[in-house]
């Protein structure tokens, strides 16, 4: 985010306490995006630990799916091509990367023309699109960022262990980044009336909104 923007992270608790991996699901993503204009910008997004390569040279490597809006909205841009977007982020669209540019230099000698090529993640031909600026090193402080993949290509890239749209997977954490002058307690307020709109039918009934400021 560009200096004084803030960010808050939303998450949900329990009556009697934070849940462990208490997240969203994808469904309440998709629920909560049109409803989202009363902040400045929402992402969302799940680690994941990948491999890259055929069999005979593989190598993890730690990335995330993420919403297409996800760098825009961080206000991370691209060394070299472009970041992901939101039309990258639909439905049956061929799966893409962005990666970071350590990645770039690690395992692409930082070649120039990487943007375009095609790599194997998890076995799963993906284009690369665009190399992050050398300065973003990912949102989970200690766990580096190799590259970022659309959530929409989680079934492609994930295969039979796909759990993007099964209903009882909270895995998506979700961020977003408040207008300037807004107050969290006001977006708080806001996000809690729409809390029945939000929580899944089949969630805990004791789940309820937060939203912590960064």
């Amino acid at each position: 985010c560009a200096p004084g923007q803030k960010r808050a992270r939303v998450s949900f608790a329990a009556d009697r306490g934070f849940k462990s991996g208490a997240g969203w699901n994808y469904e309440m993503w998709e629920a909560f995006r049109p409803r989202a204009a009363f902040v400045a910008g929402a992402l969302a997004w799940q680690g994941q630990r990948f491999t890259l390569g055929d069999r005979a040279g593989a190598s993890t490597a730690n990335g995330i799916y993420a919403s297409g809006g996800f760098f825009t909205t961080l206000g991370v841009g691209a060394a070299r091509g472009r970041v992901l977007t939101e039309d990258d982020d639909r439905p049956g669209q061929p799966p893409v990367a962005l990666i970071s540019y350590a990645l770039w230099q690690r395992r692409f000698a930082s070649a120039p023309d990487v943007i375009g090529t095609s790599m194997l993640v998890n076995q799963t031909p993906v284009t690369i699109v665009g190399v992050t600026a050398a300065s973003f090193r990912g949102l989970e402080v200690g766990t580096a960022f190799d590259l970022a993949l659309p959530l929409s290509a989680e079934p492609a890239v994930a295969g039979p262990s796909s759990a993007l749209y099964k209903s009882r997977s909270y895995i998506l954490l979700v961020m977003l980044r408040l207008k300037d002058g807004q107050r969290a307690s006001e977006a708080t307020r806001t996000l809690r009336s729409l809390q029945s709109q939000l929580v899944a039918p089949n969630a805990p009934q004791s789940l309820r909104v937060f939203l912590l400021t960064l």
